[in-house]
C-alpha cells in the first residue's frame, strides 16, 4: 500500500467488499488512504448486521454522500 500511496490510482475494485464493513480495521484504512477518484465494491452479502456497516461501505465508495 505504501508504494500506491505515493501516487494516484485510477480505480480501486474490492472483491468481498463486505469485509470493509468496519472502518476501524486495517484493510479499510489502508484502502481508504489510496488517492483515487473511483472505488467499486463487489459483495454477495452487503449488509449482514446493521446500518453502521452499510454506512461504512457507502462512505468508502462515496465519502460524504451520507453525512448528516
Amino acid at each position: 500500500v505504501g508504494v500506491l500511496q505515493k501516487g494516484s490510482v485510477g480505480l480501486v475494485i474490492c472483491d468481498e467488499g463486505h469485509r470493509l464493513k468496519n472502518s476501524e480495521n486495517q484493510t479499510y484504512q489502508a484502502l481508504d488512504s489510496l488517492n483515487t477518484s473511483r472505488r467499486v465494491l463487489i459483495s454477495g452479502t452487503p449488509i449482514q448486521n446493521d446500518l453502521l456497516e452499510y454506512f461504512s461501505l457507502v462512505h468508502f465508495v462515496n465519502s460524504g454522500i451520507l453525512d448528516a
